[in-house]
């Protein structure tokens, strides 16, 4: 688990220091269009939005298509709402090691505590039944 923790760490960083945003190509393969993207509050730095495309660095391309193939068919419910993730128009969830989603409007707030527990009941419920990833 640590050495897992210490490669993303490492791959974090690398990115941070090779990419300054997202490449234009990459946002238009997400379907963002001509938008600049504009770095996004939050994500640890890493997390650009372009239009109503938020992209992020993806340091494995099997973990987000898992991610991806898990949460594109979850249904939204009022207990909570996750984004969507966007395939390339060539139907892949990464690009040049970028992977993307729907904007969800909203903020955090981390000092709601109960509200976060309760969510995370209620998305653990969703998708319990599904296996674990290999």
């Amino acid at each position: 688990m640590l050495a897992r923790a210490r490669a993303h760490l490492s791959f974090m960083l690398e990115v941070m220091a090779r990419f300054d945003r997202p490449p234009a190509d990459v946002s238009a393969a997400f379907g963002a269009g001509p938008v600049s993207a504009k770095r996004f509050d939050g994500g640890r730095g890493l997390t650009w939005r372009a239009g109503s495309v938020i992209l992020r660095p993806s340091d494995s391309a099997d973990e987000a298509a898992f991610r991806s193939e898990v949460l594109e068919p979850t249904e939204q419910s009022a207990r909570f709402r996750t984004p969507r993730p966007i395939r390339t128009a060539s139907g892949a969830w990464v690009a040049e090691c970028w992977k993307a989603w729907q904007m969800v409007p909203g903020e955090a707030d981390e000092s709601r505590v109960s509200d976060v527990l309760a969510v995370s009941v209620a998305f653990h419920e969703t998708i319990a039944h599904l296996a674990r990833p290999p």
